[in-house]
């Protein structure tokens, strides 16, 4: 009798434990879900949101010195395959070369998002401007466009770029949550909209619009454009 009753004291206390364990992993479930990035899906822009929004000048992102010789505006959406190829060669390389400290290119990119579908992205670059991040997750945006665009809720993939770019993830997420710069992605589109942009990419070159057939949209056009007015500047001051 003794030995029945140790019996079913230990195993009351092995199913117990059992479920401490079961409520434990559970626990660990759930915040390893969290952790991974899983957040809501950013819902649809209202209506409230859409209105009343003023063109700004100042709406988009710059790189490259406030006086530099050649300034280039660029409006793309993040979903526009020709602004991927753009960026892929043309964007990148003419702003690692040119938009330095000292150099003659200033570079200025305005979101331009044609749908819905492009705004979480354009929300997540801006999210990572408020890290110092804007030109990296641009760049990733593009590069991995694959890996998210075909995503329901794409959050999660933000996310992880966010964390191998090194970001502050949590404060990362709680400005996708608030859908911050949603205001600036919209003053960024309305004052492309008051220049006549209809489509991406666009780009204007020290305030004039480029035909998308000019030569402007490849490498060497306006690397040649960028050397030929440093040259002129620098005769110029020479004189």
């Amino acid at each position: 009798m003794a030995t029945q009753q140790n019996s079913g004291g230990g195993s009351k206390w092995f199913y117990w434990l059992l479920g401490l364990v079961v409520l434990a992993g559970a626990g660990w479930l759930l915040t390893a879900g969290r952790s991974s990035g899983e957040a809501e899906a950013l819902p649809p822009l209202s209506v409230a949101q859409t209105t009343g929004i003023e063109a700004d000048p100042g709406a988009g992102v710059a790189i490259g010195p406030e006086d530099a010789v050649v300034t280039i505006y660029e409006f793309s959406d993040y979903l526009c395959p020709h602004c991927r190829d753009f960026n892929a060669m043309v964007g990148k390389l003419l702003r690692r070369n040119y938009a330095v400290p000292g150099g003659p290119l200033r570079w200025v990119s305005y979101e331009f998002p044609l749908g819905d579908r492009s705004f979480p992205a354009t929300v997540a670059a801006h999210c990572a401007e408020d890290q110092g991040k804007y030109w990296e997750m641009h760049d990733m945006l593009y590069a991995r466009v694959e890996s998210w665009a075909a995503e329901t809720n794409p959050t999660g993939k933000f996310l992880d770029l966010a964390k191998e770019m090194g970001m502050d993830g949590g404060a990362f997420r709680e400005c996708l949550d608030a859908r911050e710069g949603v205001s600036q992605i919209l003053a960024s589109k309305q004052y492309g909209v008051n220049l006549g942009v209809t489509g991406t990419p666009t780009i204007f070159v020290n305030g004039q619009p480029v035909p998308r057939t000019n030569q402007f949209y490849s490498y060497q056009g306006l690397e040649a454009f960028i050397q030929q007015q440093a040259a002129a500047a620098a005769s110029g001051a020479a004189e």
